[in-house]
């Protein structure tokens, strides 16, 4: 099993009222923070860099995805670079199929292909898509970007894109395209996942749970007429998101635990709220650590805290061993960076990663 890193550009330091201050504060360093994890990751050894796109957060790294990895592929070597995901109604989609097919070829055929609807209901008012329509925008997009990533004349007719009969270039550098994946939230989408042939991404949900999705996927798959081959091969790039958290001392990992989770706190507090409501600028009282410890160490812990893993270097091979045998998935999305942990720390884990979590995987 590898390790496939998903990276989102967060505030790791600062005071939990400073949004929307930290928007105009120098993000210099920040960025060069993400470039370094890039670089890092690459040489450690992790399969695949992902970029998650936001928009108005002080919490993302991506709200120009293209130009990132555009950027990415320059300085990295051999690590999978990928949308994880771009939110496809936020995009105009013969501009984000060009900008993609330009990824594939600059990174020399690393580019990975994430997709999404999104689900904010800022990012849905700022770009004006009516939320009733969002499955609708979703998938003649899709319509019309899958069939430019396979080289194909684009023609299409429908009620949110009309475009002639058009070939986009250049031409995608993997043949017969990039690798597809799709957010799989809903049986709806698991359904769009499979009519597509796209791998799916899981989430943070408890192993038992992931088992479900994946045998729902295999069962959707029939219906659909895939054989188990075309099935199995789907199935092996399914992929997870799990908050891994490592350090030589397992009480140095729990206590970066508590610090991310109160920071994800805020973050999924102020993303999912009404537009125009006052408290997405609000100063914010984050959860205690204690608290969040303790629901992430109960004997039950709830969805919130099951996608946790931490410990020790050989704590967390073990864990990730028995995610991988509890969920047949062979593929961990992770950030070295995520909400809240420290930049210093960051770079130890990275270090920890590369020499004593990824060789025994």
């Amino acid at each position: 099993m590898k390790l496939s890193l998903g990276t989102t550009l967060w505030r790791t330091q600062g005071e939990h009222d400073r949004y929307p201050k930290a928007i105009l504060e120098d993000w210099h360093p920040e960025i060069e923070h993400l470039l370094w994890q890039a670089r890092a990751a690459d040489q450690a050894g992790f399969e695949n860099l992902w970029l998650t796109e936001h928009h108005f957060s002080h919490h993302s790294s991506a709200s120009a995805p293209s130009v990132i990895l555009a950027h990415l592929a320059a300085i990295t070597h051999r690590i999978g670079l990928g949308y994880g995901i771009a939110l496809l109604p936020m995009h105009h989609t013969i501009l984000l199929a060009e900008e993609m097919l330009w990824v594939d070829h600059l990174s020399k055929g690393r580019l990975r292909v994430g997709v999404g609807r999104g689900h904010t209901p800022i990012e849905f008012a700022a770009f004006g898509i009516p939320r009733e329509r969002e499955r609708e925008y979703f998938l003649e997009a899709l319509t019309i970007i899958t069939t430019a990533l396979r080289g194909e004349p684009v023609e299409f007719q429908g009620t949110v894109w009309q475009t002639p009969r058009l070939y986009l270039t250049p031409g995608p550098y993997q043949r017969p395209s990039p690798p597809l994946h799709l957010v799989t939230t809903s049986e709806w989408s698991m359904r769009q996942a499979v009519r597509f042939r796209a791998a799916p991404i899981l989430g943070i949900d408890p192993p038992a749970a992931l088992k479900r999705q994946l045998d729902q996927f295999r069962a959707f798959a029939a219906e659909e007429g895939l054989s188990e081959e075309e099935t199995d091969v789907l199935l092996a790039q399914a992929k997870c998101t799990r908050r891994i958290v490592v350090s030589e001392s397992r009480a140095e990992a729990e206590e970066e635990v508590a610090r991310g989770m109160a920071e994800a706190d805020e973050a999924w507090f102020r993303y999912s709220q009404p537009v125009g409501d006052p408290a997405l600028f609000a100063p914010w009282t984050p959860a205690s650590p204690d608290r969040l410890r303790q629901g992430w160490k109960s004997e039950t812990p709830g969805k919130d805290f099951a996608h946790i893993i931490a410990g020790t270097p050989a704590e967390v091979v073990e864990q990730l061993r028995a995610l991988e045998a509890e969920t047949g998935i062979h593929h961990v999305s992770t950030s070295v960076s995520n909400h809240g942990i420290r930049r210093a720390f960051a770079e130890q884990q990275m270090l920890l990663f590369a020499e004593q979590v990824i060789p025994h995987l």
